[in-house]
C-alpha cells in the first residue's frame, strides 16, 4: 500500500510545481524594473531612486478655538490637558533666548502633573521649517527654568529656550512627556 502511496504522493507534487497560472508569459527582470521605475515617476514626478514623499512643508495648522486642548502635559498616571484660554491664563516668565521671549516655562507645567526634576522631559512638535515632526529630549533640570512654551494667535504652543539652539525649537506643540 505505501508503495502506490508514496510514488503517487511524490508525481502529485511534481505536477503542481510544474503546472503554473495561465495568465501568460512572465515578465523579464529588466521588463519588471522599468515598470517599477515609471510608476515611481509618475507617483512622484521626479526620476527613479528619489525619496518618494520629498519634505515639503505642512500646511499652516488650522486656528484652535479658544475650547480647544492647546497641549498634552503628561508624567505617568497624571495629564494635563489645558484648553487654549487655559493656556493662555497660565503664569509667564521672560526669558532672554535670541532675545526677550515670554511664556510659561517648562517647570510650571511640570508641576501640574508631578514631574520630578531629574525626570527625562520629551516635547513632540514640528520643527521651525514645519516639514518634519521632531522632538526634544532632555533633562527636566537641564531645561525646566530656561524654556518657555508660548501660545501664538491661532492658539497653537511653540518652545524657545535659552539652553537650546534655536534649531532645536518646536512649532505646534502637542505633547510634553515627564518620564520617571
Amino acid at each position: 500500500m505505501f508503495r502506490v502511496l508514496l510514488p503517487l504522493l511524490a508525481l502529485s507534487g511534481l505536477l503542481l510545481v510544474a503546472c503554473g497560472d495561465d495568465d501568460g508569459p512572465s515578465p523579464s527582470p529588466s521588463e519588471t524594473a522599468t515598470g517599477v521605475a515609471s510608476a515611481e515617476a509618475s507617483a512622484t514626478g521626479s526620476a527613479p531612486n528619489q525619496q518618494p514623499t520629498p519634505d515639503r512643508p505642512v500646511p499652516t495648522p488650522t486656528p484652535a478655538s479658544d475650547r480647544a486642548i492647546a497641549l498634552t502635559v503628561v508624567a505617568g498616571e497624571k495629564n494635563y490637558n489645558p484648553s487654549v484660554a487655559e493656556f493662555r491664563a497660565l503664569p509667564e516668565t521672560e526669558i532672554n533666548a535670541g532675545g526677550p521671549k515670554k511664556g510659561v516655562l517648562l517647570s510650571e507645567l511640570a508641576a501640574k502633573v508631578g514631574g520630578k526634576a531629574d525626570a527625562l522631559v520629551v516635547i513632540q512638535g514640528y520643527r521651525n521649517d514645519m516639514k518634519t515632526l521632531a522632538i526634544i529630549r532632555k533633562r527636566l533640570s537641564e531645561v525646566a527654568s530656561n524654556t518657555v512654551f508660548t501660545i501664538d494667535e491661532q492658539g497653537h504652543v511653540n518652545v524657545s529656550s535659552s539652553t537650546l539652539p534655536e534649531i532645536e525649537w518646536l512649532k505646534a506643540v502637542s505633547s510634553i512627556a515627564f518620564q520617571q
